[in-house]
């Protein structure tokens, strides 16, 4: 409970004034009153302080009585009083008896301003010697209102004009709630609770106006009689009023069952069926205020973005989570128009978390990311994401739905969809996956950067990236990277890279490195999806020994002696290759390739070749391709990846000059770098969306910004510093 301070009311002495009927005036002729503290406060102004307030100083307010506790049609243990600023509240106090009429001033010392279970705003804590009264008799006056403005006049004396009951509600007993139309088609209810004693008496079936204190139940808007007075003037000849017209919020307050009478709500949709997200018996529509879930009896046949006009005659209202609209015939739709575009809400994921407003609503989150244990994985029914203060928000995929199959972006970003939960964790429904706004390349909240993965289980190990060069010093320089693009460990003991030497003269396949992925080289025994290894010679000095080797998963330097796979500097092609016989009876095939094309000269093959120890001599280079490949191969290129190429195995015999250099692999430029810490690094991204990668660039090996660019997930990055 908060203390309001004797500051908060020192200027409130001054009167408020209010020109609409009904607010009471000043009586010059009232007695005296007693001088409670250090000022005055208006209900106007009282309404203003938080619910939960503990009100510490002497303050007045004075104000008069517009309930009538004869009558006794007031929430237990409490009564009504309105002031001249045109504002009214419901005191909380057992045991009063004040009369209608009676003017009050009332010291709200120790008193404190609550918001009932109902949801309506009261003065509670008061006791007889807060209460002086003043005078008696003094009659309030009703303020004419339109019977949609009731939220604006709460715990105020109101009248409403040109008004009947419902025909579905004639005959009935005022105890409970009763349904008023006016003449022009709008509608609200009238409450009387049980203990009143007009409660038994039927309803007037005529035209005419009511009046009654505004007040709550059950978090609805309604009005109370105050007595049999209230209703005396409903003395006229019923009208035909013309169809009511409800907003989505009028609806959502309706009363659950069965609707009985003719209504139209007019509405849009905004959910999508398109990705199999939602089905076509269910649509989630919205007004410019509110949002409703409506339940058909066939498919719908509307488009999202369909403004269309529903009778609600015979369909059953349903509160619960989420409010909703069932049985309702898709013949009782009248559509306004063509589909038009219909852009979301933006909330935050603490808008969410607050209350019910955007409850099957179309809304954008924005500032939120796939929860760690997510992050990366395929979509799941209900996929976690949070904000940067840790609330949840759980993001559903239907189990039919076409993004079952999508991976979960892990930067932080927006996600669009149909609010359809809300609590302590909401639930999102996007339609597709143009609701996702969440970037390939980007920052989670923790500042760490990111790469969207994506697998590709249709492709297998491949060669990402290789390189032949020389250094400043002579020295050569020689490295590879493997990459898994799938979703699953690949066992590297099933795999082998091969270094094909050839004779410059010849042409000829002189002889074979290989390089078999062995725990005695201290290799991983699996790379694991989305993880590379990238192989370096540790004689190339142009290797910065500050580079930031943490960018990769895996990162071996090897000593060219120990490992002839490393040790040339020519244009010796790079070969992967595969077991795909057994651990025990391997058979080698070839899947990737990087280098010179060559054509094997079959007919010097002797029965049973087929290992690789095998090409030696009958493996030529294709002298077509070779020039014009060896130019670059030679001066110290970085091979990469294409994009749009990228996981596709690659074959000698299936590549030309054409399909080298303007297919899979592409050198980077000529003068790739000086040999220095500060060069431009850069490098070949496999982690991003869609079939292609995308070059980005590294500022500098030690600069912030490069110590930035590793993830969890591991990187496909490899550059090296090179000269001509």
């Amino acid at each position: 409970m908060k203390n309001i301070l004797k500051a908060w009311f020192c200027v409130l002495s001054v009167a408020f004034s209010c020109s609409l009927p009904g607010c009471l005036s000043e009586d010059d002729g009232a007695a005296v009153e007693p001088d409670f503290g250090s000022g005055r406060i208006s209900l106007s102004e009282l309404r203003k302080i938080p619910a939960g307030t503990l009100l510490s100083d002497d303050i007045a307010v004075t104000a008069t009585v517009i309930s009538d506790p004869a009558a006794n049609n007031l929430p237990p243990g409490c009564f009504f009083v309105q002031d001249n600023s045109c504002r009214g509240i419901c005191i909380a106090m057992d045991g009063a008896a004040y009369a209608r009429g009676d003017r009050l001033q009332i010291n709200v010392r120790n008193a404190s301003v609550e918001v009932n279970d109902d949801g309506l705003y009261l003065l509670s804590g008061l006791s007889s010697e807060n209460i002086v009264l003043l005078s008696s008799g003094d009659n309030p006056e009703s303020t004419p209102i339109k019977a949609n403005e009731l939220s604006d006049y709460e715990s105020m004396f109101v009248r409403i004009d040109q008004a009947q009951v419902t025909l579905s509600d004639q005959n009935k007993p005022f105890s409970g709630k009763l349904n008023f139309e006016t003449e022009y088609g709008r509608r609200f209810s009238v409450y009387t609770y049980g203990s009143a004693g007009f409660a038994s008496s039927t309803v007037p079936a005529d035209y005419g106006y009511i009046e009654g204190i505004v007040s709550l139940v059950d978090g609805k808007r309604v009005l109370l009689p105050v007595n049999p007075s209230s209703y005396a003037h409903l003395t006229e000849d019923r009208c035909t009023p013309p169809t009511p017209q409800f907003s989505v919020p009028e609806v959502r307050d309706m009363d659950e069952g069965t609707v009985p009478d003719d209504i139209e709500m007019t509405a849009t949709v905004v959910s999508d069926g398109s990705d199999a997200n939602f089905d076509d018996r269910t649509a989630y529509v919205q007004d410019a205020e509110r949002g409703v879930m409506i339940e058909f009896t066939a498919p719908h046949g509307m488009a999202a973005g369909q403004n269309f006009t529903l009778n609600l005659k015979g369909t059953t209202v349903s509160a619960g989570q989420p409010f909703r609209i069932t049985g309702v015939d898709p013949a009782q739709i009248v559509k306004n128009g063509n589909p038009q575009e219909v852009n979301p809400v933006q909330v935050t994921l603490a808008q969410l978390t607050k209350d019910d407003t955007y409850e099957s609503m179309l809304v954008q989150v924005t500032n939120i990311q796939s929860a760690e244990n997510d992050a990366s994985k395929t979509f799941s029914e209900n996929t976690l994401f949070t904000d940067s203060e840790g609330s949840q928000l759980s993001v559903y995929t239907a189990p039919g739905s076409v993004r079952r199959t999508n991976h979960v972006p892990p930067a932080a970003g927006s996600v669009a969809g149909i609010v359809t939960a809300t609590g302590k964790t909401p639930r999102l429904t996007p339609r597709t996956n143009a609701d996702f706004s969440l970037p390939d390349k980007g920052t989670r909240f923790d500042g760490t950067e990111v790469i969207f993965f994506v697998p590709d289980d249709t492709q297998d190990l491949f060669l990402s990236e290789a390189v032949h060069g020389v250094a400043a010093d002579g020295q050569s320089i020689n490295a590879v990277e493997l990459y898994n693009p799938t979703g699953s460990p690949l066992d590297l003991t099933q795999y082998m890279l091969v270094l094909l030497f050839h004779d410059s003269n010849t042409d000829l396949i002189t002889s074979v490195a290989k390089l078999t992925f062995e725990n005695a080289n201290d290799f991983p025994r699996a790379l694991s999806p989305g993880e590379t290894l990238v192989i370096v010679s540790e004689t190339a000095t142009a290797m910065p020994d500050k580079f930031d080797k943490t960018r990769y998963s895996y990162y071996k330097e090897y000593n060219p002696s120990s490992m002839p796979v490393l040790g040339s500097k020519g244009n010796a092609p790079f070969v992967l290759m595969k077991n795909t016989g057994s651990p025990s009876v391997p058979s080698w095939t070839e899947i990737d390739r990087v280098g010179v094309p060559n054509v094997l000269d079959a007919s010097k093959l002797k029965p049973g070749e087929t290992d690789i120890d095998s090409y030696s001599g009958k493996y030529s280079s294709n002298p077509a391709a070779a020039s014009k490949l060896e130019r670059g191969w030679n001066r110290g290129r970085t091979w990469t990846r294409n994009p749009g190429y990228a996981g596709r195995p690659g074959n000698a015999n299936q590549l030309t000059e054409a399909t080298l250099n303007k297919g899979s692999w592409s050198a980077l430029a000529d003068k790739k770098a000086q040999y220095k810490l500060d060069i431009a690094n850069t490098a070949c991204d496999p982690r991003t969306s869609g079939s292609g990668w995308t070059q980005v660039s590294i500022n500098s090996a030690t600069s912030a910004t490069s110590a930035k660019q590793n993830t969890t997930l591991g990187w496909h990055i490899y550059s090296i510093p090179m000269t001509d």
